[in-house]
């Protein structure tokens, strides 16, 4: 198993590598959806 970083707008993500295949597990694609948030569009990840 090698490790692979990739840059994106967000940072830095790390994936790993095994049988040819690389994963990026744990990407966050949207803020939680709760409290004032519950019912409205998705919004940017936090930092």
């Amino acid at each position: 198993m090698s490790s692979t970083t990739v840059t994106v707008a967000q940072g830095a993500l790390q994936g790993i590598e095994k049988d040819g295949i690389v994963q990026f597990r744990g990407i966050p694609y949207a803020a939680p959806p709760v409290g004032e948030r519950r019912f409205l569009a998705p919004a940017p990840p936090e930092s």
